[in-house]
C-alpha cells in the first residue's frame, strides 16, 4: 500500500510493513484542526482517504487564515 507513495518507495518493504503494523489509523469528521501552526511535530500523517487544507495566519490580512496548500491522498 504504501509503495505506491513517493516518500515511501525508499523504504524496503519489510520496513514499509512495519510501518503500516505500527500506524494508527484515524477518521476525522470535516472541518477537524489536526494541529496548529507553531505546534511542534511528533507525529507523520498521511492522508489515506480524502483531503486536508492546510492554513497559515497571515499578519498581511488582518491574521485571516490563508490557505496554503490543499493535500490529497495519494492512492489514485
Amino acid at each position: 500500500m504504501l509503495g505506491h507513495l513517493t516518500f515511501f518507495k525508499r523504504f524496503e518493504v519489510q520496513q514499509q510493513k512495519s510501518i503500516i503494523k505500527n500506524a494508527k489509523y484515524v477518521s476525522l469528521p470535516a472541518r477537524t484542526t489536526i494541529f496548529n501552526q507553531g505546534d511542534i511535530g511528533d507525529v507523520l500523517y498521511i492522508i489515506v482517504k480524502g483531503r486536508v487544507v492546510v492554513e497559515k495566519q497571515s499578519r498581511e490580512y488582518g491574521n485571516l487564515p490563508l490557505v496554503v496548500a490543499i493535500l490529497k491522498d495519494g492512492f489514485h
